[in-house]
């Protein structure tokens, strides 16, 4: 078993063109990470719950309350000054009073980060260091940060009526955190916009997306390809020109499975096949599926630049 804040080490084979990993604890071998990080969890030895009042140590939460609930049957409470809460024993409420004042007992050697027990110091190494959780999805081996998302992950598993109907496309989703993400990621430009760039006048639809915006103009790019480290403003921008050197598409046309390395290429050429061309040329009867291919339209045929602050006639 390994011990408390012991870091797990494994080993990387080549079979058969596949990438293998081998656990260094026992001969288990995988050729993926998800179902390894599960595996690794059966050599954790430290128990993460801990009794606020005798500090005796468990591994489940359930395991944990039902064993705090024999000291509140000893009648002796304790209140807190600060926010009234009642605790069963005075040692439950120093500990509870080390929260108010932030007085730490044990400290993230890794990132500085602090904690009021070894059990809540443990459950922060295994998730953030280790990548280790104990909200496994037991269909596909996913992992999650906490229940709550393993809950609303495992809904995507069970034969459900979509609960959340998109209003400006026709996407359903069971989950309304992803029916949230679609929102934002395809519809965001349709609703109210509040966010003004004080540069140049343009609204967004988020202060995340302002702020990235503003980066443009100031010329910071914080995010470098590893691989020739050229330099991007978002992290969304990276991760698409990564795909150029690996050769990934990862979105597919559901009707011609044509693959792009890009969703909104995607959704792009999906408008081809529904005949959905919103952007009408004001000078012409034509029509386009984007307002980019409308602009390049005016470039090519009526000779017009279409810029943010100004449209120019070309010489």
């Amino acid at each position: 078993m390994v011990s408390n804040g012991e870091k797990f080490e494994y080993k990387i084979s080549w079979r058969f063109g596949y990438e293998m990993i081998h656990c260094l604890l026992c001969p288990k071998v995988y050729s993926d990470k998800k179902p390894f990080r599960k595996h690794l969890y059966t050599h954790i030895s430290t128990r993460l719950f801990e009794c606020d009042v005798c500090k005796k140590s468990f591994k489940t939460k359930c395991e944990q309350k039902a064993h705090t609930n024999r000291h509140m049957s000893s009648g002796n409470k304790y209140k807190c000054d600060s926010c009234d809460k009642v605790l069963h024993s005075k040692l439950a409420l120093e500990n509870h009073i080390r929260r108010h004042k932030k007085d730490y007992t044990v400290k993230c050697d890794s990132c500085e980060s602090g904690f009021y027990s070894k059990g809540e110091y443990q459950k922060h190494y295994n998730r953030k260091h280790l990548g280790i959780s104990e909200n496994i999805c037991d269909v596909c081996s996913k992992s999650f940060y906490n229940k709550h998302g393993l809950m609303e992950h495992k809904k995507l598993h069970e034969d459900k009526e979509p609960a959340f109907h998109c209003e400006f496309c026709d996407a359903k989703f069971v989950i309304q955190k992803s029916f949230k993400r679609h929102l934002t990621v395809y519809h965001s430009g349709e609703g109210p916009k509040s966010y003004i760039c004080h540069i140049c006048g343009k609204s967004l639809s988020s202060k995340s997306y302002l702020t990235t915006h503003i980066q443009i103009h100031d010329g910071i790019k914080p995010h470098s390809c590893p691989t020739c480290n050229m330099e991007f403003t978002s992290k969304n921008t990276l991760i698409s020109h990564v795909r150029t050197h690996t050769g990934e598409k990862p979105y597919e046309c559901e009707i011609c499975k044509k693959a792009f390395s890009q969703i909104s290429a995607r959704n792009l050429h999906l408008k081809k096949h529904l005949g959905d061309k919103p952007f009408k040329c004001e000078l012409c009867d034509e029509s386009f599926v984007s307002k980019g291919v409308l602009n390049m339209h005016k470039k090519t045929k009526h000779k017009i630049i279409a810029t943010q602050a100004k449209v120019k006639i070309m010489q």
